[in-house]
């Protein structure tokens, strides 16, 4: 008899080893596919950029294709989190199976749950999702009890700037999880979570109107700021005086919408009729916030190219708006412009043929990520009434072109101004 319970025990041990062992080879394997993933899409995507391929629909068919074969039920956080940083989950059409995985891992209460839960955020903020989902998703990360250990960490932390790029109406319904972020406003937090903090101050002046709240949280986050600040090296130090500056600007201070638009100092144009924002009065101006060195601008240039064509005859100017930045990013690869601004300015033209841009395009004093424009990412998008005042912004270029032509053509009526039929 104990033969037999010895047998069977140490059969159903070896079994156990067996399948241990199976199980580490099939995690080992689907990190190694993973790996592949990612090296083929960087691969395809440098290819796709010194050819002047790239467009939204060129790096959706090579994310689709990175993410082909992989079984995305079985994914870790880890993966998930890798194949998020090379941006894979933005462009890939299978974003739907990642949203759900992210889902089920943030159901962990702490660290990767957390991270799940923020990543998860990212993919539903930028998806075609309704107002209500995405404020699920932000309540979920908002309010997850391992996010401020998953921000000491280190994780998590674009969570600030997702919410930050989210409509006011999914901000505002999910109000309450929001302001809690006040919670993890400490002195500890790495520094460079911190330097991300702007984007819960942009958050929560959509949020609320309330001038207590806001001065409030902009407080907090002041603090928590220059605590990091004093521990930054050089290279961190630059992006955390660059974020406080942001906080401090107009948009920030609530002083930007419906407001005559802050000074733009034109330091090049390739239209030579544009030199200042004056010569652009009494049209409808559309900023489009950019950089040669941003993918996602030059993916979201034939949706540009369709407004501008849409627009054509009418008193409505698009404007590419960018600034030195040190080096030029073209279909020959990267070209060092530092401490030379004539060299910059004169590989714009050559750029703009090549990628066929039909708006002019203006370098200006201020940078790109323009604080007083609320600018912390590009591309952005900024829209002005034929009076000069701020109307909207922090919209996308590639994003909802029905719902910006909407806006264009209520500002053409107010105006009392020709629009297309």
């Amino acid at each position: 008899m104990r033969r037999g319970i010895l047998a069977t025990f140490t059969g159903c041990a070896l079994a156990l080893s067996m399948l241990a062992g199976g199980t580490t080879a099939m995690a080992m394997a689907a990190e190694g596919d993973v790996e592949a993933a990612i090296e083929r899409y960087q691969e395809q995507f440098g290819e796709l950029r010194r050819s002047g391929g790239l467009t939204g629909e060129t790096v959706q068919e090579i994310a689709d294709e990175a993410v082909e074969g992989l079984d995305i039920a079985s994914l870790s956080i880890e993966q998930i989190a890798a194949l998020n940083d090379e941006r894979i989950l933005t462009y890939t059409t299978k974003r739907d199976g990642f949203v759900t995985r992210l889902r089920e891992l943030a159901n962990d209460r702490g660290v990767d749950g957390a991270r799940a839960a923020a990543i998860h955020l990212s993919l539903v903020a930028f998806a075609l999702a309704e107002d209500e989902e995405r404020a699920d998703a932000i309540r979920l990360a908002a309010e997850h009890p391992g996010l401020h250990d998953a921000l000491r960490q280190g994780h998590a932390s674009d969570i600030f700037f997702t919410i930050s790029r989210m409509s006011d109406e999914s901000l505002k319904k999910a109000r309450t999880a929001v302001l809690s972020l006040d919670r993890v406003l400490t002195d500890d937090l790495p520094v460079e979570t911190a330097a991300g903090l702007a984007g819960l101050q942009e958050a929560v002046i959509k949020t609320t109107d309330d001038r207590r709240t806001r001065e409030r949280v902009h407080g907090r986050i002041n603090q928590a700021m220059r605590s990091a600040l004093e521990r930054a090296d050089a290279r961190q130090s630059g992006r955390l005086e660059r974020e406080l500056t942001f906080i401090d600007g107009a948009y920030a201070r609530g002083e930007l919408m419906n407001k005559p638009a802050p000074a733009m100092n034109i330091t090049w144009s390739s239209d030579s009729d544009i030199t200042s924002l004056e010569d652009l009065k009494g049209n409808v101006v559309v900023f489009d916030f950019w950089a040669t060195w941003c993918g996602p601008c030059i993916t979201s240039f034939p949706q540009v190219r369709e407004l501008v064509e849409n627009y054509e005859g009418y008193p409505v100017k698009v404007i590419g708006v960018t600034s030195l930045q040190g080096a030029h990013f073209g279909p020959d690869g990267r070209v060092d412009t530092s401490d030379d601004a004539d060299k910059e300015y004169s590989l714009m033209p050559s750029f703009m043929e090549h990628h066929e841009m039909t708006w002019p395009v203006v370098f200006t004093e201020q940078e790109v990520f323009n604080p007083d424009y609320g600018v912390r990412g590009i591309p952005h998008v900024a829209i002005l009434d034929p009076a000069g005042k701020v109307r909207y912004r922090g919209l996308h270029p590639a994003s909802d072109p029905e719902g910006k032509r909407d806006k264009i053509n209520g500002l053409l009526k107010e105006f009392d101004l020709p629009k297309p039929e």
